[in-house]
């Protein structure tokens, strides 16, 4: 089963997906993934040429740099996502997932548009305070965090399309018997 977790900007599901890990499955690092590509020769050229050489360093693209200005200009981000989505959705396609439970964390699931690979789809939400503050500790102000989730789909438009959703505004306690729960249903192939 290939399971979609999905969810706006520290929201916590990298939290949820190592909980889930430690439950028996797979995951498939999508952050992991697009790091190889941008280290590939072919990829960087195609950023060089379509964003500029301010983004592409020594062997690799500068993401950080690349994020602020996509994230600066609406045309840029949907340039790179044009680019980038259709290899991410390429590589979850060649996923074999036959008898097990495999993970991939897509933040932009709905909005690619690549909800139909997916099996089952959890949505991680936390109230939107938790979520800036967890941005802040990852060096981004409040109005970075807020620009940047305006690029996502509300979490009210996603519940209605999601098989599970998660509140990770909890303890650690609680979110672990979250995934349990939500493990425990993959395998029964049960929605919540």
């Amino acid at each position: 089963m290939l399971v979609g977790v999905t969810g706006n900007m520290s929201v916590g599901k990298s939290t949820f997906i190592s909980m889930l890990s430690s439950c028996g499955a797979d995951v498939f690092d999508t952050d992991l993934f697009v790091d190889s590509l941008y280290r590939k020769e072919e990829i960087r050229e195609e950023v060089r040429r379509e964003f500029g050489p301010q983004f592409v360093g020594k062997g690799s693209v500068d993401k950080k740099a690349l994020a602020k200005a996509v994230f600066s200009d609406h045309h840029m981000l949907e340039k790179l996502n044009a680019f980038i989505h259709p290899m991410i959705r390429g590589e979850l396609m060649k996923i074999n997932h036959e008898g097990r439970v495999v993970i991939a964390e897509v933040p932009l699931l709905f909005e690619a548009q690549m909800d139909d690979l997916f099996d089952k789809i959890i949505l991680v939400t936390c109230p939107q305070e938790i979520a800036i503050e967890r941005a802040a500790q990852k060096g981004f102000s409040r109005d970075d965090y807020l620009h940047r989730i305006r690029f996502q789909w509300p979490d009210e438009k996603k519940i209605s399309v999601a098989d599970f959703a998660v509140n990770s505004g909890c303890s650690m306690d609680e979110l672990k018997k979250q995934a349990e729960q939500v493990s425990l249903n993959l395998l029964k192939g049960e929605k919540k």
